[in-house]
């Protein structure tokens, strides 16, 4: 069976002698894998076009009785060089990947993740702030994923905005009020307005904003622990983005 896709390429390993493991993110399919034969001999015709953050068109031969489809055509639309030239806009592009990677599963089909990654990379580049636009993508992956959080009312309660303090809890998915508030965290009134706009602001939007820097470390730390209560093992991409942070890298 043959198959014709757009996709993303998310990461890709070595194999055999000379065959590469391809993980993409697809359009029509959702995650996939496929491997390319003899991509790494001198004469492939793909040499280093099949690299991380690629966007193209990808022709795969689905064998009828199993084992790994093949890559027998592809056309690279582009390869996002300028994001790679950017330490800080590679390491939060693949901090998208890695959570992506690990929160989807292969072969469901979720366009709208695909056109998440789309509108990343387009606009991480260009931001002021370019945290504000992985804070954009978590926020949204998680709504079009079922994983939608909670802020215009308490989760336990359901109580409505406007009460304060307002506390937040991540494994609950939500805010809440401080009735049934325990051992969560508070976050502060613009913090949760800022979180709020994130998740149902235009793409376009995105590159112009600049938080304070208390809102900042407020809406890192909570959008890492909603990560964390998904990935509890954690993700490598996080470690590497802590040492740009503490100025280490």
């Amino acid at each position: 069976m043959y198959q014709k896709t757009e996709a993303f390429i998310l990461y890709s390993r070595n194999a055999a002698e000379a065959d590469r493991i391809v993980t993409m993110f697809s359009r029509d399919y959702g995650k996939i894998q496929a491997k390319v034969k003899g991509i790494r001999n001198i004469k492939s015709r793909y040499g280093a076009s099949l690299e991380q953050f690629s966007r193209g068109t990808f022709e795969l031969y689905c064998p009828p009785k199993g084992g790994w489809p093949l890559i027998i055509n592809c056309h690279i639309h582009d390869q996002y060089r300028n994001l790679k030239k950017d330490l800080k806009c590679f390491s939060l592009a693949n901090y998208l990947i890695e959570v992506i990677d690990k929160l989807t599963p292969y072969r469901e089909y979720n366009p709208a993740v695909f056109i998440l990654l789309f509108r990343v990379f387009k606009f991480l580049k260009e931001a002021r702030k370019k945290e504000v636009v992985l804070w954009m993508a978590i926020l949204k992956f998680f709504k079009i994923t079922g994983w939608q959080l909670q802020w215009e009312q308490c989760i336990f309660c359901q109580k409505k905005t406007p009460f304060v303090p307002i506390y937040f809890n991540a494994r609950e998915g939500g805010i809440i009020c401080p009735s049934c508030a325990s051992a969560e965290i508070e976050i502060t009134v613009p913090t949760w307005q800022y979180l709020k706009r994130l998740e149902t602001l235009k793409w376009p939007l995105c590159t112009s904003l600049k938080p304070p820097e208390k809102i900042h470390q407020e809406l890192d730390k909570i959008l890492e622990m909603c990560v964390m209560e998904h990935i509890p093992s954690g993700l490598k991409s996080r470690g590497f983005l802590d040492k740009m942070k503490k100025g280490v890298v």
